[in-house]
């Protein structure tokens, strides 16, 4: 195209391929902002799947900040396992206060329960005194058949 301003009315031709050039850098303009924008909507759409992710984990954790037995969910979760053990007579609680608030913090929430009840499922949380074969047999099975015999 001619920019001389004296003669508007007239056309002069473009070397070969000029317009085809110009035709991919446009479509390349083209890919490159739908590109932009595809990934703009993903990265929001992550962060939001996140939020509500987190969210979600909270509600369903029961906030982690429900304060039964004085004691928050997550320090219960931590002592599951010590407090597991003491029921079964094979280890004492060191600290008299904690099995209190663990064993009350277990009877009122009901996630905290969940969680014990999954990890150990045959265990009761207020009941003391299983005997240890028993407890050896369901962990050992290969102990329980040796020494069948025994048992019986």
């Amino acid at each position: 195209m001619s920019s001389d301003d004296r003669n508007t009315e007239q056309w002069n031709a473009c070397s070969g391929g000029e317009l085809t050039k110009l035709v991919g850098r446009l479509d390349a303009r083209q890919r490159s902002a739908q590109r932009k924008q595809v990934l703009g909507t993903a990265l929001v759409s992550t962060g939001v799947f996140a939020c509500v992710v987190l969210a979600l984990g909270t509600f369903m954790d029961g906030g982690s900040s429900q304060q039964y037995g004085g004691i928050a969910c997550s320090v219960c979760r931590q002592h599951l396992a010590d407090y597991q053990l003491h029921l079964l007579g094979e280890s004492k609680f060191e600290d008299g206060e904690m099995l209190a608030s663990v064993k009350t913090h277990l009877e009122k929430c009901t996630f905290c329960r969940g969680k014990f009840n999954a990890m150990y499922p045959d265990q009761q949380i207020g009941s003391i005194g299983q005997s240890r074969q028993a407890m050896l047999i369901a962990l050992q099975p290969a102990f329980a058949y040796k020494h069948a015999t025994r048992l019986y």
